[in-house]
Order: C-alpha cells, then structure tokens, then sequence
C-alpha cells in the first residue's frame, strides 16, 4: 500500500470494499491491544489514560477533545502549556527525547500515547515508544517525514505525480544560486 519509502511501520494495508455509492471505501484493520490481561485489568473502552505529548495549539485542540470523551478518565499533556492545565496534568518531559519518553511510558502506563507535533515523530519517538510495547497514535519515523522533510516531499510528489508548487531546495553554500532561483520564481 506504501511506496518503499514511507514503509517504516508494520501495519498491513487496509482491506477494500464497495460503499453504498460503488465506490471504494477503506475499511481498516483492527488495532491490537497490547495490554496483557495478567498486568492490565482495565476495560479498552473505559478508565483511559492517555499520554499527550506537546504544547502548542494543536496538542491544545487534541487535549480539549479527549477531555471530552467520557473514556477519557486520565489525560497527562507532557509538557503541555499552561492553558492545558484546566484538560490535565502538566508533566515537564522533553516530547523529542525517546528514552525520556519511553521511560515515562513505562512509570505512567497509559493506555494510548498521542503525537502532537512533528518533532517527536521526527526524533523517532513513535517508533521507540511501538517498540517497547506502547498503543500510538502518530505515524512511524519514515511515514512522518513527509511532515519534517520538506525536500524529501517536494521529490516525493514529484516522482509520484501528485502536484505540487515548484520548488528548488539548495544547501547552505549555494546561497547565490538560491537566489538566482528566487529572483527566476516570482510570485
């Protein structure tokens, strides 16, 4: 379903069928639970704790969101902000910092760790926190750097044909020729 490049997780593809229209519809796959029934006595779909990490205004919308849900009995925003203090509890963790993450992981145990920006995803902290067992909501290292890696996207799109705006990405040294392509390109 991925092209090679963005294959990083370990999902298989979607299953397809026809929707009421006849056309496509994706219906995914079930996500396993990894809690084990030995140490983790706790109903999937009530008395959740969720870890979210971030602090910006999307990690504020998610927040507000999940607070909604009568699920939702525990939300922890790592680091969070002070406005997402009235959602939750405010923990001072460093959202890029996989070990640290993972470490928090393991002393909280919440059921779902949420990804906010793309920085953590950046860092690897979606796959680190896969590995060591955690529920994720966010995308592998490899599927999010169509996010973090603007040149890697801009050539992914062109090699796949889905358009795009142009664009040129130069290194630091190639200062005049980025702005001979500037001056070329206006808008």
């Amino acid at each position: 379903c991925f092209p090679p490049e963005l294959a990083g997780g370990t999902r298989s593809s979607p299953e397809r069928s026809r929707g009421a229209q006849g056309s496509p519809t994706t219906k995914p796959k079930p996500i396993p639970d990894n809690r084990s029934p030995t140490t983790d006595s706790r109903s999937p779909t009530t008395d959740m704790t969720i870890l979210l990490l971030g602090s910006g205004g999307r990690e504020h919308a998610i927040a507000w969101k999940l607070r909604q849900s009568p699920t939702v009995t525990r939300l922890i925003c790592a680091p969070g902000n002070p406005g997402m203090a009235t959602l939750g509890e405010l923990l001072p963790v460093n959202p890029d910092d996989a070990n640290g993450v993972v470490e928090l992981w393991r002393q909280l145990a919440p059921d779902l760790v949420v990804i906010g920006p793309e920085a953590p995803l950046a860092a690897g902290v979606s796959d680190a926190l896969r590995d060591a067992g955690a529920a994720v909501f966010g995308p592998s290292k490899a599927a999010a750097r169509l996010e973090w890696d603007k040149s890697f996207s801009k050539n992914f799109m062109e090699r796949h044909g889905i358009p795009s705006a142009a664009s040129q990405s130069f290194a630091a040294e190639q200062i005049d020729a980025a702005r001979n392509y500037v001056a070329a390109h206006p808008l």
